[in-house]
């Protein structure tokens, strides 16, 4: 399996910003990409360093994210993921009561983010991805986070413990947003549409600006593409959104996400990526579950 992603570092008990992978994920879900630019916001924060005061342990804590990602334990090298949170980590505003509890392979892991650039998955320990990455980052800070760029990173985040959508999340999604189109409100109503992709179902909104003429695809704020993939027993198993730059026919850039549940894991994955890479789903769905499946701690497994 291939557990190259990108190192980063942050500080693993730093309350409150590793929340934002929640509920970024969840208001994109439901309002389109409009909700990007709170994703943006996360994106900022991505090379926050370690304090090793906040960590009862300054050794082994400071290398390696240990715990229960999902019912799988984990020991996950720091530099890879960053907004690491664990059940019961301090909220909005909130101060942790107490020391930081000792991390062990049952300490219930909720959330983290990562980078990693497609197809490679490379690390930051390779020189040239190092570079390569520092280039993205100053792209991104130059466009204020825009979408015409072409690149081949991919921005992630990952979900469980109570964090986790729960069983079925992604029918849930399709449901609430695409199915008995006739509920919902003007441009926000979904019809089927021929997809440009090999194994996606595309979804569009419907109808035409009242005022401008204009397709609701195009000037909906929050409406943007769905794309789905359902698995051998019809249920949903990727939902893709993608938005369109403000004033064009073209994707501003998409995020993809889907769960673990094949594998018997409670895990939401969600990445975003540039239109480009739309193409490569299956592959980047694919790779990026072997890489957390990588993360298992086989010892504390066999215990």
């Amino acid at each position: 399996m291939n557990k190259r992603l990108l190192t980063n570092t942050s500080n693993p008990d730093r309350p409150s910003r590793g929340r934002w992978l929640l509920i970024v994920l969840v208001i994109h879900l439901f309002l389109g990409f409009g909700a990007v630019a709170l994703m943006a916001f996360y994106s900022r924060f991505g090379t926050l360093r370690i304090d090793p005061e906040h960590n009862p342990d300054n050794s082994e804590a400071l290398r390696y994210v240990v715990g229960d990602l999902g019912g799988m334990p984990v020991r996950i090298d720091r530099r890879v993921v960053h907004f690491v949170e664990y059940d019961g980590d301090p909220g909005w505003g909130e101060r942790r009561a107490g020391p930081v509890p000792r991390r062990t392979s049952s300490s219930k892991l909720n959330s983290f983010g990562f980078y990693a650039r497609y197809p490679d998955l490379g690390s930051l320990s390779d020189p040239e991805v190092r570079e390569d990455f520092e280039r993205y980052q100053s792209t991104q800070r130059a466009t204020n986070h825009g979408a015409k760029i072409k690149t081949t990173w991919l921005d992630g985040a990952v979900l469980a413990g109570e964090h986790y959508l729960e069983h079925g999340s992604l029918d849930r999604f399709y449901n609430n947003t695409i199915g008995d189109p006739d509920r919902r409100g003007i441009g926000r109503q979904f019809i089927s549409a021929d997809s440009p992709v090999d194994g996606l179902q595309l979804f569009i909104p419907r109808g035409t600006d009242p005022v401008t003429g204009e397709l609701w695809r195009y000037v909906s704020a929050g409406a943007g593409d769905i794309y789905i993939h359902r698995n051998s027993e019809g249920r949903v198993s990727t939902y893709i959104r993608c938005g369109y730059s403000h004033g064009t026919r073209y994707y501003a850039g998409c995020e993809q996400n889907w769960d673990m549940e094949q594998h018997d894991l409670s895990i939401n994955v969600s990445v975003r990526y540039t239109p480009d890479l739309l193409p490569q789903w299956r592959s980047i769905q694919a790779k990026l579950t072997d890489v957390i499946l990588g993360f298992r701690d086989q010892q504390s497994a066999n215990k």
